[in-house]
């Protein structure tokens, strides 16, 4: 469910994704998503948790050397950027190391 609300987050809004949306894409029922979840704003705050976890496991990845203050931010941008993107993993200079295929998009 947490994924789903942050895809439905991502695409449309937190306004606009009610929980029955967010039901709807994680393939529940919206009872599911209110027993687990007791308001949006619950399912949010776990979505930013999630989101913000995988960010920082991405980071204790990097080496950033003896990169500038704008090479470091670009090396964070990134890898917030490829959290939905399928990376599981980033090599030294930031750049993913993909699994199954899914981020070929960053590979060119």
């Amino acid at each position: 469910m947490v994924d789903a609300a942050c895809r439905c987050f991502a695409r449309y809004g937190y306004g606009p994704s009610t929980n029955n949306l967010i039901a709807e894409t994680a393939g529940v029922t919206a009872g599911s998503v209110y027993y687990h979840f007791r308001t949006k704003r619950h399912l949010f705050g776990s979505v930013c948790e999630d989101v913000y976890g995988k960010l920082a496991k991405r980071l204790d990845q990097l080496e950033p050397g003896n990169l500038s203050v704008s090479g470091l931010l670009r090396l964070v941008m990134r890898a917030a950027l490829l959290i939905g993107a399928g990376a599981t993993r980033m090599n030294s200079t930031g750049s993913p190391i993909c699994s199954r295929g899914r981020c070929s998009m960053w590979d060119r």
